[in-house]
């Protein structure tokens, strides 16, 4: 383990930590989402509902106000808290995914990408297909932005969660 992680004041929990990653993941994506949609001409609710929308309400969600974007805030933050445990469960057994978290949190956050977009989406989706934006610059900027604001974050908090843990033994 990195001598560096051993002086932080590890007193909260690993869980804590990895709450914390998911947080923080989910605080820079939404905020990435809403500016780009901003400057595209539409609100940061509607970028929440969208979310909702896609995750069981359908278009309902777009006439559901502030509730169905808090509704899509706390869905994606559900996802987040998910994407955090698995990646700080998958660093357990393999050091190399703490002891470069950059490296390993940007695929990570590249392969949530992936299997969001071509898997998750396709399968669960309650809007048509047509809806989602297909653009390149939209593909690409969220690719990257999985990689660093999702991926990375969450192999960072796994890190320190996982020295946590090591030192509540």
């Amino acid at each position: 383990m990195n001598t560096a992680l051993a002086s932080l004041p590890l007193r909260l929990p690993a869980a804590a930590w990895t709450l914390l990653g998911a947080v923080i993941a989910t605080a820079l994506d939404l905020t990435f989402a809403a500016i780009y949609w901003e400057l595209a001409g539409s609100s940061s609710t509607r970028v929440m509902q969208a979310i909702a929308a896609y995750w069981g309400w359908g278009r309902d969600a777009y006439a559901g106000g502030m509730a169905t974007a808090v509704l899509g805030m706390a869905l994606f933050f559900g996802r987040m808290i998910l994407l955090a445990a698995l990646y700080r469960i998958a660093a357990r057994p393999y050091p190399a995914l703490i002891e470069r978290p950059y490296l390993w949190g940007a695929l990570f956050g590249l392969a949530v990408f992936l299997t969001n977009h071509y898997l998750v989406v396709p399968l669960i989706a309650s809007m048509p297909p047509s809806t989602a934006p297909t653009d390149w610059l939209w593909q690409c900027s969220c690719a990257v932005a999985h990689m660093v604001l999702i991926g990375v974050p969450l192999a960072l908090s796994a890190r320190i969660a996982i020295a946590a843990a090591d030192s509540e033994r």
